[in-house]
């Protein structure tokens, strides 16, 4: 599972803050009864916007949070 940040905010502390926003989404599932073996989760900060809100632009609210967001990708192979 991958989360997502805006572009706004000091990029170090968005991947710290995605990194923790993926961490408790896993426990989350592990919690359900998902495997923690099946489950991997990064943040990836503001590194793969969805549109074009970068650093600098002038976006709506509602634009920046189509960047705020958890992915996640289902792989039907196994280690």
């Amino acid at each position: 599972m991958s989360c997502h940040t805006d572009s706004r905010g000091i990029e170090r502390d968005n991947l710290i803050l995605s990194q923790a926003r993926a961490d408790k989404a896993a426990a989350y599932l592990i919690n359900k009864g998902i495997s923690k073996d099946r489950i991997i989760s990064v943040g990836f900060g503001s590194q793969r916007l969805l549109n074009n809100c970068v650093r600098g632009v002038l976006c709506l609210e509602e634009d920046h949070q189509v960047n705020i967001r958890t992915e996640i990708r289902y792989s039907p192979y196994q280690r």
